[in-house]
């Protein structure tokens, strides 16, 4: 395939201003999602978070992973073997005990349905702290000096997801009028095998979230079949923009660099946590080299493009 022109094409570029509202509104939704914990003087109730520090006996002796200082634990939210939370109840901050419980029977093979005894001592009793947003709040969830310096941080944090938003959305416009004009008609089994992957990764994020396929479907009212006419198009799409991005970096020479192939690593090791070595030995070059190549025409072709900023 080769894309003959990819110059010039127009697109406006919207960005969605962000509001005083949308501001407040965002960091009532992060407390909520992160919230400030404060003590309390009384003794620990079910849906009270406990600090805590624990030892675990089994037969006598201690165990690998059965004990733990400072451990913030919500009673009432089961994380903790079945008993051993409702036996916190009624303690205050500087008060011991021990708390018996029975490993269940699938539990570790060493361990399971065995008595057990954790010696716990209760530091601090804690509930959610309440009340306007304050300086002390603005420290600890945004690590800012003041309320204000906590609204400019989250201000410039929606205006670069709205800016990003804007940009994806000019990218999207711009495919589009390639597409039109470089068409790019794939192979049959190419465009179903785009497809399967389409719907294997949205599977995947329902899974993520905790919903199954079926409950999908009957929400959606469409069967499995009915989702998989709808996603052709799609696949088409997504395979002529691969055409389009493969014959732009042939005929500009962009290629990927060891420079770029060692930011993307290093990325991937902080990402999740191995060293440099584990992850460039763990990723093939090919599948660091398609990122790179894609990212690099895409901003090739914004460069390229004739773009209006307009402030909605």
């Amino acid at each position: 395939m080769n894309v003959i022109n990819y110059t010039g094409r127009k697109a406006v570029k919207k960005v969605a201003p962000v509001t005083d509202e949308m501001v407040v509104n965002a960091i009532a939704a992060f407390r909520e999602q992160n919230p400030v914990m404060e003590p309390v003087d009384k003794a620990a109730e079910l849906g009270d978070t406990v600090t805590l520090d624990f030892i675990g006996y089994c037969e006598g002796e201690r165990f690998p992973g059965g004990a733990a200082n400072d451990y913030d634990l919500l009673l009432g939210s089961h994380h903790f073997i079945p008993g051993f939370e409702d036996q916190l109840v009624g303690l205050r901050a500087g008060e011991s005990k021990d708390v018996n419980v029975t490993f269940p029977d699938q539990y570790q093979k060493e361990l399971a349905g065995k008595p057990a005894v954790f010696k716990c001592t209760v530091k601090a009793v804690l509930k959610v702290a309440e009340g306007e947003f304050n300086d002390s709040m603005a420290k600890y969830l945004f690590g800012a000096d003041t309320v204000e310096a906590a609204h400019a941080i989250v201000r410039e944090e929606l205006q670069t997801q709205a800016n990003a938003q804007a940009d994806s959305e000019v990218l999207e416009t711009l495919m589009d009028l390639l597409c039109k004009d470089n068409p790019y008609t794939a192979p049959q089994e190419l465009i179903e095998f785009e497809r399967d992957e389409l719907l294997d990764n949205m599977m995947k994020q329902l899974a993520g979230r905790y919903m199954p396929k079926e409950e999908f479907f009957e929400l959606t009212q469409m069967t499995a079949e009915d989702f998989d006419k709808v996603l052709l198009p799609t696949a088409e799409r997504n395979l002529n923009i691969k055409e389009i991005i493969k014959s732009i970096a042939v005929q500009e020479n962009i290629e990927a660099t060891d420079d770029d192939r060692q930011v993307q690593i290093a990325e991937a090791a902080a990402r999740f946590g191995v060293t440099f070595e584990q992850a460039k030995n763990a990723i093939p070059v090919e599948e660091l080299d398609e990122p790179i190549i894609m990212q690099k025409v895409l901003e090739f072709i914004l460069a390229h493009s004739e773009i209006t900023l307009e402030t909605e």
